[in-house]
């Protein structure tokens, strides 16, 4: 473990103080548990964030796909058709 040291307002501190007595713990076990809660919160949102962006660029690469797929078969339908020049 590595100690620190953090500042506060005495607003805040009295409002630390008062909360963490309210729920029976320390300030410094309030404080390191709402510093971890909030980087479990950080890491998860940006998790999301890339589940949505890979799977809005796994769904634009398979428009593209779909549309590169059509227009093959389009020419393939009219290279096929008799008489046309190859």
């Amino acid at each position: 473990m590595i100690a620190t040291t953090v500042r506060f307002d005495a607003d805040t501190w009295t409002r630390l103080g008062a909360r963490s007595e309210q729920l029976g713990i320390a300030k410094a076990k309030y404080i390191h548990d709402a510093t971890l809660a909030r980087l479990a919160g950080h890491e998860t949102a940006e998790q999301l964030a890339g589940a949505v962006i890979d799977r809005l660029v796994r769904e634009r690469f398979g428009d593209l796909i779909r549309t590169v797929v059509r227009r093959l078969q389009r020419t393939e339908l009219l290279l096929a058709r008799p008489g046309t020049r190859r």
